[in-house]
């Protein structure tokens, strides 16, 4: 049976390791495990380290039980509002006899990011995930992946992939008037 390692590869963990290094600094970093003999036996994806509000950081559990992050370009975000049937008020015909009911809104969030035909198989783990979370100024806001399809492989330009993504908050905002 294989080990599983749990290697932290966030910059926050990795700051408390590498103390001398400043991340602020750091455009992008990649995680290299090394043999004794000092050959390469694993490589991580290639991190790249953003802090812009137009930038949509996903949490998700994967396949192996363990969380992980991706990084998307914000494209748009739309607001979704949901009512039930129009009611006739009950005190007859009153200027504001009619009213809506059981009204529900909730944002869905558009990301894209580019992604190397190597790594495919890391965004399927993110659209797979039962559980996943908006990182939003250091809070975590959980979230629901919307259904979609996605290219496995193209016959042009098949080494980059733009990939995308749509959510939204898992909790939506029920209003009472």
């Amino acid at each position: 049976m294989k080990n599983i390692l749990n290697i932290p590869s966030g910059t926050k963990n990795l700051a408390i390791i590498f103390d001398s290094i400043n991340f602020n600094n750091v455009d992008e970093y990649y995680i290299e495990v090394l043999s004794e003999g000092y050959t390469v036996i694993a490589t991580s994806p290639v991190y790249k380290i953003v802090d812009c509000e137009d930038i949509l950081r996903i949490h998700f559990l994967n396949s192996l039980g363990e969380m992980e992050a991706l990084n998307f370009k914000k494209t748009d975000v739309q607001h979704e509002t949901k009512s039930e049937n129009y009611k006739t008020g009950l005190q007859g015909k009153e200027v504001h006899n009619i009213a809506r009911t059981g009204i529900v809104a909730n944002d869905i969030y558009s990301g894209v990011c580019t992604m190397e035909e190597k790594n495919t198989d890391y965004y399927d783990e993110l659209l797979d995930t039962p559980l996943a979370y908006l990182e939003k100024s250091g809070i975590y806001l959980p979230i629901v992946i919307l259904d979609k399809k996605s290219v496995k492989f193209k016959a042009d330009d098949r080494f980059y992939y733009e990939i995308s993504i749509e959510f939204k908050l898992s909790h939506e905002k029920i209003v009472i008037r």
